[in-house]
């Protein structure tokens, strides 16, 4: 009689981090430096025509490019009194170039959303709008099961709690119900494929009652197999099936990692989620209005607080992020180290 053997568990090596990977000596220089590239009139010609778009915008997209660029340079060396006002306008005009060139349309001039002051530097808010860049972000970046056209108010707290960047300086806004999970991916060549989730304040007999609701998009796709993991339904074979469904389903670090670190959204609140670049281009509205008409409200900024480390962190991964992603909106995930 044969005795059967169990197939060996053979582990992926990859980082299943797809994408093109640029090593330079600095990585936000050389961001930003592709920026600069990407926005040249060849190159954003040939980005709309991939996409079907027209290419009569490609100057004004190739001009507000170039503005962010300079907006960004003047922000160095400014203090968190000033560098938001900068910063937003530098994002607002990556964005807008961006809409312009890969769906054909920036949402006009308007910014798509009202401040609305508040004592507390974190409750200070942002209101959406019916037009405007940001309502033209959210319909061209958002699921269609997603949208809806009801008026959404998001407090600069509530913004900070759905970046990923800044997970580690949560306690520092208060935040306690997290937006953002933590996705680490277990995968062999010939057995199920595993996520394994971690989520602030979300304990194993929690997450077991609850997953559905706090991962609804995962409901259909996983079974609960103990602990915070769950087993897709269907085992993905491959290290390009894992890469596909990694870059379709979840959020990749902007930092290339030999043992990456997924993120995905958790729907345990109220506020309606955002597509990546949104809540950092609606903290920096809110900030901006705060810079621009209450720079009292900041005066807790420049003095060495919880609130001063926590503002600079968000300031900082927004100048850090924001071209990274607005590059994957045009070229696809891109890496810089």
């Amino acid at each position: 009689m044969i005795k059967q053997i169990s197939p060996i568990r053979v582990p992926f090596f990859q980082s299943f981090q797809g994408g093109r990977t640029y090593r330079k000596g600095d990585p936000d220089i050389a961001a930003w430096k592709f920026i600069r590239r990407v926005g040249t009139l060849d190159n954003l010609q040939a980005i709309a025509k991939r996409y079907g778009n027209q290419t009569e915008g490609i100057e004004v997209a190739s001009l507000r490019i170039n503005q962010a660029i300079e907006l960004h340079e003047a922000a160095k060396n400014t203090s968190s009194l000033t560098r938001p006002l900068l910063l937003y306008y530098s994002a607002l005009n990556l964005v807008r170039s961006v809409l312009l060139v890969r769906f054909g349309d920036m949402g006009g001039l308007a910014h798509g959303l009202r401040y609305k002051s508040d004592d507390d530097l974190l409750e200070c808010s942002a209101i959406t709008q019916k037009s405007g860049t940001f309502s033209k972000l959210l319909e061209c970046t958002l699921e269609p099961s997603t949208k809806n056209t009801t008026t959404e108010i998001f407090t600069l707290k509530n913004l900070i709690a759905q970046i990923p960047e800044l997970r580690h300086e949560y306690p520092l806004a208060g935040i306690t119900e997290s937006n953002i999970a933590e996705v680490h991916i277990e995968a062999f060549a010939n057995a199920p494929t595993v996520l394994n989730y971690f989520i602030p304040n979300i304990d194993n007999n929690q997450f077991e009652s609850n997953w559905k609701e706090l991962l609804p998009w995962m409901a259909d796709r996983c079974v609960h197999t103990g602990d915070k993991k769950l087993t897709l339904k269907q085992p993905l074979h491959s290290a390009e099936e894992l890469q596909e469904f990694c870059n379709r389903n979840l959020w990749r670090d902007l930092w290339p990692r030999n043992n990456p670190i997924w993120f995905d959204q958790v729907n345990n609140s109220e506020t309606k989620l955002l597509p990546r670049v949104a809540p950092y281009l609606a903290g920096l509205f809110i900030l901006s209005n705060v810079s621009r008409y209450e720079p009292e409200i900041l005066a807790p900024t420049v003095s060495p607080t919880n609130l001063s480390y926590l503002i600079e962190s968000f300031l900082d991964c927004s100048e850090r992020s924001i071209p990274l992603l607005v590059i994957e909106l045009l070229e696809g995930p891109t890496y810089f180290e």
